[in-house]
């Protein structure tokens, strides 16, 4: 087992830092009729652009279950998904 620094064994184990928007687009997943050309769609990675780094983490929290990103293209088990509101009003 090779010998890592405490900062590369805390990459490997938890994952990035700081959020990169490239890396979750690349692995993301768009459903049932959604499309990465979507005015929706553009809106939310305008919208994750501008974030701070602790809204960054707090937005991978509420989406993901965890506060940072893998590491890796290949390291992601699991895409994120964009999918269309299903929803409506009740009442």
């Amino acid at each position: 087992m090779p010998l890592f620094t405490w900062q590369e064994l805390e990459l490997q184990v938890c994952g990035k830092r700081e959020l990169d928007i490239d890396l979750l687009k690349r692995n993301t997943n768009y459903v049932s009729g959604v499309s990465k050309e979507d005015p929706h769609v553009l809106l939310h990675w305008q919208m994750l652009e501008q974030f701070t780094p602790r809204e960054h983490e707090l937005f991978l929290r509420f989406v993901w279950g965890r506060g940072r990103l893998p590491i890796d293209d290949p390291s992601f088990t699991q895409k994120y998904q964009i999918m269309p509101f299903m929803g409506g009003r009740s009442g």
